[in-house]
């Protein structure tokens, strides 16, 4: 999942908070929560398909490694890119671009922490009942099969991703 899913991670946890210093211009503007949302999606959905450029490599391990890094990027974009999102809203920390990177902590708190364990957890959950049962197979397609149905229903997780974010 972080071959295809690091710089989504990098980004997406402080997506808001990149903002700080600008946001209370960026929600007055004509664009609505979901064109804001659906923006955002849409950068971190180029940030996991261009890490596509890491699992190919995986191609001189095996096929198999190909495959599940692929299944991976499927779930990052059908499920951890909203995730990413929602818990973003929650980080009420700023972060001032201008200052400097070394020994800057801006923005890092406990949602970070919930965001990773979210991330690997979920495919973890979904993988290793079949694992254990000596399936392997079908927990590979099933994580594949949840992350293209979120993919496939994304207008309708921004839909909900909008309200929730207007609420808070």
């Amino acid at each position: 999942l972080l071959s295809s899913g690091w710089s989504m991670l990098m980004y997406g946890q402080l997506l808001f908070a990149w903002e700080s210093n600008h946001f209370d211009g960026i929600i007055s503007r004509r664009a609505s929560n979901l064109e804001y949302l659906t923006a955002k999606y849409w950068l971190i959905a180029i940030k996991v398909l261009t890490s596509v450029i890491f699992i190919v490599p995986a191609l001189i391990v095996s096929m198999n490694a190909f495959v599940i890094g692929l299944i991976c990027l499927i779930f990052n974009l059908g499920v951890n890119s909203y995730i990413i999102i929602f818990a973003g809203m929650f980080n009420t920390s700023k972060v001032e671009p201008n200052k400097s990177a070394f020994m800057n902590y801006q923005g890092a708190n406990v949602i970070h922490f919930f965001i990773v364990f979210l991330i690997m957890g979920i495919p973890a959950v979904l993988f290793l009942p079949f694992q254990f049962l000596g399936f392997p197979g079908i927990g590979i397609a099933l994580i594949a099969i949840v992350g293209l149905s979120g993919f496939v229903f994304r207008d309708k997780v921004l839909a909900k991703l909008a309200e929730f974010f207007r609420f808070r």
